[in-house]
């Protein structure tokens, strides 16, 4: 058996970065042996956009991952964030990199000076904490926060230098952020790779952003449907769910373009057998209600089509083993679920639980303690090594 898959070095849209241990349940970035897709939207500008030596503000690092590459890629990056929760992490893997990036600690915003209130998501859901209390409706042991509030426009006096291209993921305060950031905007046309997210919006609607991105003379580029496109059908086509916005003088050349759309094409080559498998997973996961066995050929066909897909390999060994079918392909999957970097306190957990019901105790003790280590509080880990004597 396989005790602990992790491994130190993990490759993320390509780029190899080590992942230290305490990212273990942070998905889809926890150390693992495949390739695996991050916000593979924004990665593609900012792949694209960035280069050696460029000043770059991070504004929403979370953990830092594309802080992190960008830093390796030789950018000079600073990474803005509001939640105190995350920073620690995101110092840990700029660290265990060798690598420099300048982090801070603040919600970017409008104006500087003074404090604002932000809602932090906990654990996990952590990347979805924001300046919008529908933060607390959808997490609903979401906690509020007060944290410094800065614009970027100060930051960037305050360091005498002007960013290149500015990277926004900040969960609703899009207009704020850019709000604070008119003078830079306005002097510089910094390269701007946004995620948009409508629905939690502050102070304006994701039309009104487009727009005034539009006033200031960028051309906008979908990078989800990989096209040029106006501010107005921009905010048409992603009204009710999130976008991913490039908004860049480079536009305006044919030749940039047409190379970012070829990037565009590789991108979804590059996906595309994992994507594909998504209906399969979906079908599954509705059998799985009531009809165990019913969800097993549609599993197989998940990993046969994608064998690194750690998601498809942790059903299918689910499957297998709450069906009582196979206990030894059930672990032969539930391992690979491991080694492709699925959420290793499930797995360790089912392992244990799988080995402890056939009788394997010794052999379950060590997955069960490493479950127990990943989650404290989970209450059958906490039964079953309880009943082992532990």
């Amino acid at each position: 058996m396989m005790g602990n898959a992790q491994r130190s070095v993990s490759l993320i849209n390509g780029v190899r970065l080590h992942v230290p241990a305490s990212f273990a349940r942070i998905l889809p970035v926890s150390p693992c042996e495949t390739d695996t897709a991050y916000e593979v939207h924004s990665w593609l500008a900012l792949e694209a956009l960035v280069e050696e030596g460029e000043v770059v503000y991070d504004v929403g690092s979370s953990y830092g991952i594309l802080s992190a590459m960008l830093a390796q890629a030789g950018a000079e990056v600073h990474a803005f964030e509001a939640n105190p929760d995350v920073m620690e992490r995101q110092r840990e893997l700029v660290e265990s990199n060798g690598l420099r990036v300048t982090t801070v600690p603040v919600c970017v915003g409008e104006r500087s000076g003074g404090e604002v209130e932000f809602y932090r998501a906990p654990g996990l859901a952590s990347v979805a904490s924001s300046r919008h209390s529908v933060v607390t409706r959808m997490h609903g042991e979401a906690s509020v926060v007060r944290v410094p509030l800065l614009a970027l426009d100060d930051y960037a006096a305050s360091k005498g230098h002007v960013p290149g291209c500015l990277k926004i993921d900040v969960e609703g305060s899009e207009w704020m952020v850019i709000e604070g950031a008119r003078r830079l905007v306005e002097a510089a046309r910094p390269d701007i790779v946004m995620e948009t997210h409508p629905q939690q919006m502050i102070g304006a609607t994701l039309g009104e952003l487009c727009s005034r991105l539009e006033r200031w003379g960028y051309p906008l580029f979908d990078l989800v449907g990989g096209e040029m496109m106006d501010g107005a059908g921009f905010a048409r086509v992603y009204t009710a769910s999130p976008g991913y916005l490039l908004a860049s003088s480079r536009l305006a050349g044919k030749e940039f373009r047409e190379s970012l759309s070829r990037r565009h094409e590789a991108m979804k080559r590059r996906w595309a057998v994992r994507e594909g498998q998504a209906e399969a997973i979906r079908q599954a996961k509705k059998r799985m209600d009531g009809d165990v066995a019913g969800a097993i050929p549609l599993l197989e066909q998940v990993t046969g089509r994608c064998p690194d897909h750690a998601e498809g390999h942790y059903l299918l060994g689910f499957c297998l083993h709450v069906g009582k079918r196979d206990v030894e392909r059930a672990l032969a999957h539930y391992e690979q679920a491991l080694r492709h970097g699925f959420d290793p306190f499930w797995v360790e957990y089912h392992i244990g639980a799988l080995l402890f019901e056939s009788g394997r105790r010794e052999e379950a003790r060590g997955h069960l303690e490493r479950a127990r280590a990943l989650d404290p509080r989970h209450e059958g880990t906490k039964a079953l090594v309880a009943r082992m004597g532990g």
